[in-house]
């Protein structure tokens, strides 16, 4: 059986998927972009795929997101 992802990753992705910005998403949760870029690729790990399409500054959520 697989492991749950960690809480505070999941929150950094609804926020950063939300706003569809890992800087609004780190000024909304009081943490650094760099934090939230780290949280977000950590997540990736666990699930071993890409959540979000990265372009120019904002993010999308990717199908598997």
């Amino acid at each position: 059986m697989r492991s749950l992802p960690n809480l505070s990753q999941l929150r950094t992705f609804e926020a950063a998927a939300r706003l569809e910005s890992f800087a609004l998403a780190a000024h909304e949760l009081s943490v650094t972009p760099s934090a939230v870029s780290h949280q977000i690729k950590g997540l990736e790990r666990h699930f071993g795929r890409a959540l979000f399409l990265r372009e120019n500054r904002q993010v999308r959520v990717s199908y598997e997101g």
